[in-house]
């Protein structure tokens, strides 16, 4: 729907028969007006773009954060020693080991390891506990988690309706992150000031940010900043996917 204000507004319609999709349609429209003031002055009705894929829940990606070392103890088991390499990129210089379910890179101080790459918390801290001293872990913390998500329809991201639908929602912070050339096809929105109502009853400590993007053909990825010092424990991402899956549902609601 183009609105008489300029605002494009896309909007999914789950049911397939005529008569559920034009009453789903009318209220959308009676929306949009509630929302910004403005008629709608043209709507295309169409099938489901391609490249589309289905419904999804949410899924995690990627788990960083980073092992705390005592001075003057060796980091590595001796029976994975010979598996480390030095390794060089945009962050400095590093000794690491890979896996397939995370990667270890000790900084030349020795003062500390990041993991990075894992998916799954439990694999974590299975190749923690093969890999690094167990008498040289001072602590274990959590950086950022990243997840993805499907929403099942296309999205129009060049529409500020969904950036309305999140910034009116009280729980938060909504901030549109500007579009450039390379993020065309995706919405960047920022979320912080997460309220505490939100997640006391999660036993989760509430990020200091979520970046949300969001592309046309309906995928959701959720990077998610921790709070400083939050604990690395075995499945931390299951007790963050319930505060993810409400972002998420409110996501699909605005879309």
């Amino acid at each position: 729907m183009r609105l008489s204000n300029g605002i494009v507004v896309k909007r999914c319609v789950t049911e397939s028969d005529i008569f559920e999709t034009l009453t789903e349609l009318a209220a959308a429209v009676q929306e949009c007006w509630t929302r910004f003031g403005a008629t709608a002055g043209l709507v295309v009705v169409r099938d489901k773009p391609p490249g589309v894929g289905r419904k999804s829940g949410i899924k995690f990606t990627n788990i960083c954060g980073k092992i705390d070392h005592v001075a003057n103890r060796p980091v590595y088991q001796p029976g994975v020693e010979p598996l480390v390499r030095s390794v060089s990129n945009g962050f400095g210089n590093f000794r690491g080991i890979y896996s397939k379910h995370c990667n270890l890179l000790t900084c030349t101080t020795k003062s500390s390891t990041l993991f990075r790459g894992g998916r799954c918390s439990r694999a974590v801290s299975k190749v923690v506990e093969h890999a690094i001293n167990p008498r040289n872990i001072n602590r274990m913390t959590v950086h950022m988690l990243v997840a993805n998500a499907r929403l099942g329809h296309g999205v129009c991201v060049d529409s500020f309706y969904l950036d309305r639908h999140l910034s009116d929602d009280g729980r938060w912070s909504c901030v549109s992150m500007p579009q450039h050339e390379e993020m065309a096809y995706v919405k960047g929105l920022r979320l912080t000031e997460f309220r505490p109502e939100l997640v006391s009853g999660m036993g989760i400590v509430a990020p200091d940010g979520v970046v949300v993007s969001i592309s046309k053909n309906g995928s959701v990825n959720f990077f998610v900043t921790m709070a400083s010092n939050v604990e690395f424990e075995r499945d931390i991402e299951c007790k963050y996917a319930p505060f993810l899956a409400e972002l998420l549902q409110v996501i699909s609601a605005g879309s």
